[in-house]
């Protein structure tokens, strides 16, 4: 049932949905040029990553141009492979944008950029895409289709402005937070670096295979200070609904224990049968298998403290810290950029990068008292804390700014507009 004051309309009555690449023939590549842009290559707040494009000639960029310009706050849209992303235009710089996307600007008088792009994210859009979705290997959609998606909206433009108003104000609060957690990162990377190197009070330095560090440390194997234990390779056959879950690779996702990414299970049983294999709560976890030249294995990875005992699956492995070790430190030395760079270098392949345990335990790293590493670790665990607390704060805010959205985009709640707002629409 349609909402009072609200109608059905199309994306074309609204917007003008343009198509970049309108004879479907990409430009030649060369080899220093202007940004070929995709929709892999924008962040949803506009960024593009300009070395990661491919380069075309300035003559494409022009004939681009002759058709349209793109302006602050333009919206493009995925219609291949990522589909239904979103993203809004903030960089003016010149470049050409591909056929993964579309270009979509409001028309005057129907809808502002604010409102259409939070429409376009909107409770609605995921079935405007199912139901016109093609491709079995790459997911596509037309420009007809998508000019064809059907919203309902306020009628009064002062209701759609409102609506933009408090949900960019959320997206505001949630960038404030993102950026306060990007410049403590920042932060403890260099005091990591700088604690993994001078330590703390020294004033007496020796050089080692891994450079310069003080002179009462050792530089030793990570052998030294963990013992490694590999997973066990349970069978699918043996997977159920419920039960012990068996952390896998899949479960260790942008450097992060996912508990509920794909989870499996086993019998209870199996605990008892497999009990060398359990895994308990801030046990230390690390990826054994990866793709060359990307950085999605060996990061460490915390089990959780309120988390159930599971068991350890094939290609993941446990790091057990030895009896003079810090835990903490222990910690930031297996993220810190020296370790994982070593790390990286250990496995050969042309496409899957595979580490053994030996390869692991190899690694050379700085060693320190027992006393002097748990300062170290206190100092950086100070700056992880600050990243967790505001990363509870951006999580929350991102729900309260979903919540938001299903209410006001659908008119399940409605927003107070004053008098003057009520006469001008």
């Amino acid at each position: 049932m349609l909402v009072e004051g609200w109608k059905t309309i199309s994306l074309d009555e609204i917007a003008e949905v343009l198509d970049p690449q309108p004879d479907h023939r990409a430009p030649l590549v060369v080899e220093n040029g202007f940004s070929y842009v995709g929709i892999g290559d924008i962040s949803p707040t506009g960024k593009i990553r300009h070395e990661k494009c491919r380069k075309i000639g300035e003559e494409a960029v022009d004939k681009q141009e002759a058709s349209f310009k793109i302006e602050y706050g333009d919206i493009g849209f995925g219609k291949v492979g990522t589909v239904g992303k979103v993203v809004k235009f903030t960089d003016l710089s010149r470049y050409a944008v591909s056929a993964t996307l579309v270009v979509i600007k409001p028309l005057p008088q129907k809808t502002t950029r604010g409102f259409l792009y939070y429409l376009l994210q909107g409770p609605e859009i995921e079935k405007n895409i199912s139901k016109r979705l093609t491709g079995t290997t790459r997911a596509t959609l037309g420009i007809k289709q998508i000019r064809k998606f059907y919203f309902n909206i306020p009628v009064a433009s002062t209701e759609q402005q409102k609506i933009a108003e408090i949900l960019g104000s959320v997206d505001e609060a949630i960038a404030k937070t993102e950026a306060v957690i990007s410049q403590t990162q920042k932060v403890k990377q260099g005091l990591l670096q700088t604690l993994l190197t001078k330590g703390i009070g020294h004033t007496k330095f020796k050089h080692t295979e891994i450079g310069e560090i003080p002179e009462s440390w050792a530089a030793s194997p990570l052998s030294e200070l963990v013992d490694l234990k590999g997973g066990f390779a349970f069978k699918s056959v043996d997977f159920t609904d419920a039960g012990v879950q068996v952390i896998r690779m899949g479960n260790l996702y942008q450097s992060r224990l996912q508990l509920d990414r794909s989870p499996v299970f086993v019998p209870d049983e199996f605990l008892e049968q497999h009990n060398s294999y359990a895994i308990y709560p801030n046990d230390i976890l690390m990826s054994m298998t990866g793709t060359v030249g990307k950085e999605d294995y060996g990061y460490a990875v915390i089990v959780p403290q309120n988390a159930a005992t599971m068991l350890l699956n094939q290609r993941v492995c446990k790091l057990i810290p030895k009896g003079e070790v810090s835990y903490n430190y222990l910690l930031q030395l297996l993220w810190s950029r020296n370790f994982l760079d070593q790390l990286y270098c250990l496995p050969g392949g042309t496409k899957q990068a595979n580490l053994s345990g030996k390869q692991i335990l190899s690694v050379i790293v700085p060693k320190p008292s027992k006393k002097e590493q748990q300062e170290i670790g206190d100092l950086l665990n100070f700056y992880d804390t600050i990243i967790s607390v505001e990363e509870s704060k951006a999580n929350s805010l991102k729900k309260i700014k979903s919540g938001l959205m299903s209410d006001l985009l659908t008119g399940r709640v409605r927003v107070n507009l004053d008098k003057k707002s009520e006469k001008a629409a």
